[in-house]
């Protein structure tokens, strides 16, 4: 761990958020599967690596984990908003109180930072 560089650290923090993403995602009132898939897809990939950097056997496609941890998120994101639309109307509309959209905007506010990350960690150098 001691040859990382920033990068690599970037990345490790947007996957501590995707897994935090894992954990808030329950309270949104429509959850799609595919939503869990992807966080937790994100954390499993960069669990591999750490522990692949703690074995010493690094591989030259770890490189792009930070733009796959991303593309992960982003698609989290998205997926997570395609069935709460019709409850964002509502809200906008009066209809329904704020309460019932704000574990989704919990939700995208962690996957967004977790993807924002990842894209300056994919910028850095992962080892020294």
């Amino acid at each position: 761990m001691k040859d990382k560089a920033m990068g690599f650290y970037f990345t490790l923090v947007a996957a501590i958020l995707s897994l935090a993403g894992l954990i808030i995602y329950p309270s949104v009132m429509y959850r799609l599967p595919i939503v869990y898939g992807f966080c937790a897809a994100a954390v499993l990939l960069t669990i591999i690596v750490v522990f692949s950097s703690f074995i010493g056997k690094t591989v030259s496609l770890f490189r792009f984990l930070p733009v796959i941890n991303s593309s992960l998120m982003a698609s989290a994101a998205v997926w997570a908003v395609y069935l709460m639309v019709n409850q964002l109307g509502y809200v906008v509309a009066e209809l329904d109180s704020k309460s019932t959209i704000m574990g989704l905007v919990y939700f995208e506010v962690v996957a967004v930072l977790s993807m924002l990350i990842n894209i300056v960690g994919a910028f850095l150098k992962q080892d020294k």
